[in-house]
């Protein structure tokens, strides 16, 4: 299977092989890119998104525009050129350690919110270990828009290396109820309301109503 991905002008090559990712191998280009991080200065970029997972890179082209691709491009100031996986792992040290992040305000309980444009605020996290703080991205965003009355919402923190930790913050995020049921309005029926018991005769299940004057 051949997968080709064009970015401006950088042309980037991965040649899968293999029935299973355990299995597969992985060709890489390594490409230069402006790094919007370092006032635009060419660096060295593999334009995948886990540039571990390559059991081979190669020499690739140059691009001139920033990378729009959608997510995190990581930015290297040489190369590395090699068919050995292993020493590829530990160029690219894939096997640092994950952080252990301490999210400090993850939501014990659920967001209940009025209004569906208006969600939640991103939890901080920090390393447990070091105590630097960690970058923290959600899916889905704060920025949704709320269009089922539950939606779960995972957190995870990384470090400057982008390593992901494994421990995540997860949260529902519900949107309230902000239409009347009819309870008051009449709108559900005194033959719609039953009760299970009642304190004495001078009660009835209408009492349940909101507002309710007059005799019950």
């Amino acid at each position: 299977m051949f997968m080709r991905n064009i970015n401006v002008g950088l042309l980037v090559v991965c040649i899968m092989l293999g029935a299973t990712v355990t299995t597969a191998a992985m060709v890489c280009y390594f490409g230069q890119a402006p790094d919007p991080e370092s006032n635009d200065a060419l660096r060295w970029m593999i334009p995948i998104e886990d540039p571990c997972r390559c059991t081979e890179v190669k020499l690739g082209g140059v691009n001139t525009r920033t990378s729009r691709l959608p997510f995190k491009v990581k930015y290297y100031d040489t190369f590395l050129r090699s068919r050995n996986s292993d020493e590829i792992q530990a160029w690219l040290n894939c096997n640092a350690s994950s952080p252990r992040p301490v999210f400090s305000d993850c939501p014990a309980d659920d967001i209940n919110v009025a209004d569906p444009s208006v969600t939640y605020t991103t939890p901080t996290a920090k390393d447990a270990d070091t105590g630097v703080p960690l970058t923290v991205s959600c899916s889905p965003s704060p920025a949704m828009n709320v269009t089922q009355n539950h939606t779960m919402v995972t957190c995870r923190a990384s470090d400057a290396a982008g390593n992901v930790a494994t421990q995540e913050c997860t949260f529902n995020v519900k949107l309230a109820c902000r239409d009347p049921l009819g309870m008051e309005s009449g709108a559900i029926p005194d033959s719609s309301l039953s009760v299970s018991d009642v304190g004495h005769a001078g009660f009835s299940a209408r009492r349940s109503r909101l507002n309710v004057n007059g005799n019950l």
